[in-house]
């Protein structure tokens, strides 16, 4: 195992972290501009941004498997 493994994990491990800080700023702002909206989903630029973090994140970790031994 060396940089070439760890780093596309680490940093994609990173990019995951940002996504769920993203995710559960998003649903503490729903809940406190209406508790009763928290069941609905509505999608927005935060969201969609989360999304795209956690779809990166992810790949760069299955990248960083894939480049083992």
């Amino acid at each position: 195992m060396n940089t070439k493994v760890w780093g596309p994990i680490l940093s994609g491990g990173v990019l995951v972290a940002i996504s769920i800080v993203l995710f559960t700023m998003y649903s503490f702002s729903l809940l406190k501009s209406n508790p009763v909206a928290f069941g609905t989903f509505s999608v927005s630029g935060l969201d969609i941004a989360g999304i795209a973090l956690a779809i990166i994140g992810l790949a760069l970790i299955m990248t960083g498997a894939f480049m083992q031994d």
